[in-house]
């Protein structure tokens, strides 16, 4: 009897332990599958869908779409994709006039490489010698962009203003193949929020023969 009473007992223990160890079990998979949604979230954060607006301009096999407020830059030489394989847009109300050229306090510019591989496109000990300088390795190193669908190795440039204007350079390559060098410039002194999300946008919005733009 009294076999039989232990026996009972230790069935009982055993019985309320596995379901403990289900529950702790199940508790670690919840815990593990917030930290995956805590992910996603930051990596929406990180890379939120940008809304394309405006009006889209083809040169060739290049599309983008100019947010309001924007235009493609009237000279010449800066405005054919197909026959210079350079492009350029600027912010209208920052547009400069000077000796019959026009240019622009903001402005993306969109050009053909020289290089055809991105590790060649730019100097990676002159950019940690800048880095080192202005103190900028958050922003300075190249690292992966991503706006919508296209990729970017992005970085920031100092060879002509020091850190006094949010100079960036962009790298891809086109549906083509070949490599797209891109400088997306905004003075320090008309920066603002409106015009970052902008340059976001036209980055975005950039298609090669109708195709996203990426870094492989």
């Amino acid at each position: 009897m009294k076999r039989r009473k232990l026996l009972i007992v230790l069935l009982c223990f055993m019985f309320a332990f596995s379901v403990t160890a289900c529950g702790g079990s199940k508790s670690d998979d919840s815990t593990d599958a917030g930290k995956g949604e805590e992910t996603k979230e930051e990596k929406q954060e990180e890379d939120p869908t940008i809304e394309i607006t405006g009006e889209e301009v083809t040169s060739g096999t290049l599309t983008v779409t100019l947010p309001e407020g924007w235009e493609v830059c009237p000279n010449e030489r800066d405005n054919n994709w197909e026959a210079n394989e350079t492009y350029k847009v600027l912010e209208s109300a920052n547009k400069k006039e000077s000796g019959g050229s026009v240019y622009g306090d903001v402005y993306v510019t969109f050009e053909l490489s020289d290089y055809s591989e991105i590790g060649k496109a730019y100097n990676e000990d002159l950019i940690k010698e800048m880095v080192e300088k202005y103190g900028d390795e958050e922003f300075g190193l190249p690292k992966e962009y991503t706006f919508n669908d296209n990729v970017y190795l992005g970085y920031r440039q100092y060879n002509y203003v020091g850190d006094s204007a949010e100079d960036w350079a962009y790298l891809c390559y086109g549906s083509d193949g070949k490599l797209i060098e891109i400088r997306a410039y905004n003075d320090g002194d008309v920066a603002n929020d409106e015009n970052r999300a902008a340059i976001k946008m036209i980055l975005a919005s950039l298609k090669i023969n109708g195709e996203p733009v990426g870094i492989e």
